[in-house]
């Protein structure tokens, strides 16, 4: 198969609501199938959207995005077909999903895409990164001193500890809508305690939030939320 979509089911507690999301991630052996694939699920602004980019692998990565959020979309909301709705861009490129009341935050690296949806209640960020050994010092230069300290922390885990921290912080920028349009020192990880199979995690100028990260098969996820929340993931539903 050139495609492989997993759907996770997550369940929402906030104080005295309860809400409902859905993460979908898409996973690509042959970038050859994502036009094949995904263009019939794409809405004629978003083929528009698509027309409008050059570069072939800024293609395949939006392609591979909206794969993945439209279809989180589409079982979140229930529904038969794609293309009634469609995902576009905001000022600080931020995904906004028009005909369905639904929000979406989605990532990709290579061959993976990623989505989350949920309601308009809710604020949660999503993101994936690719384990790179030769990426860590990279990363340091723009870590606080706090962070570099948690780094070395985790002796021999330090290139998955650096991912972890960076693909933090994008997440902790999607959730805010905002990007990388301030200093990705503001997203400051204030600290990393691990538990059960991943890590749970906090930001030092974002109290009000939360992070689960962790990593399977060199890939990196993080998914970030509000304080005082809790999450249950249902099981793989396809």
């Amino acid at each position: 198969m050139a495609k492989m979509v997993s759907v996770f089911n997550v369940f929402i507690q906030y104080k005295s609501k309860s809400e409902k999301a859905c993460i979908v991630v898409c996973n690509y052996t042959k970038a050859s199938n994502l036009l094949e694939d995904v263009m019939p699920n794409l809405h004629p602004f978003e083929i528009n959207d698509l027309e409008k980019i050059r570069v072939e692998k800024r293609r395949n990565d939006y392609l591979i995005g909206r794969c993945a959020a439209k279809y989180a979309v589409m079982k979140l909301k229930d529904l038969s077909c794609q293309t009634d709705f469609y995902i576009t861009n905001g000022f600080f490129r931020q995904p906004i999903v028009y005909g369905q009341d639904a929000q979406v935050s989605l990532s990709h690296t290579d061959d993976v895409g990623v989505a989350i949806a949920f309601s308009q209640e809710c604020i949660i960020g999503i993101d994936i990164e690719i384990v790179r050994k030769d990426n860590s010092d990279i990363l340091e230069r723009i870590f606080t001193d706090h962070e570099k300290k948690i780094v070395k922390s985790f002796g021999t885990r330090q290139s998955i500890i650096s991912t972890m921290i960076w693909s933090l912080k994008e997440a902790m920028s999607k959730a805010l809508r905002i990007g990388f349009t301030s200093s990705p020192k503001l997203f400051e990880v204030a600290s990393m305690k691990e538990e059960d199979n991943y890590l749970f995690c906090k930001f030092t100028n974002f109290t009000q939030f939360q992070a689960r990260t962790y990593e399977k098969q060199n890939k990196v996820f993080a998914l970030v939320y509000p304080f005082q929340t809790e999450i249950q993931f249902g099981n793989i539903t396809e």
